[in-house]
């Protein structure tokens, strides 16, 4: 059994709860407590500053060439 809770792909599946971790095993349970889902969407929201930092950076690294 895979209790992997990695963050789901979409904001559709964090939004319906869905589980699904995105590695294929489709998670062992269809609901999370509300903790998890905060859980879940603060790593996620980390994960969304840590991609607008990269972008910054490159564009100021165009911008340079």
């Amino acid at each position: 059994m895979c209790e992997c809770f990695t963050a789901p792909h979409s904001h559709k599946a964090i939004e319906s709860g869905y589980s699904g971790c995105g590695c294929g095993c489709l998670g062992m349970r269809r609901f999370m407590t509300s903790e998890e889902q905060a859980e879940i969407l603060e790593n996620y929201k980390k994960q969304l500053q840590k991609e607008l930092t990269g972008v910054e950076e490159k564009i100021k690294q165009i911008k340079r060439e």
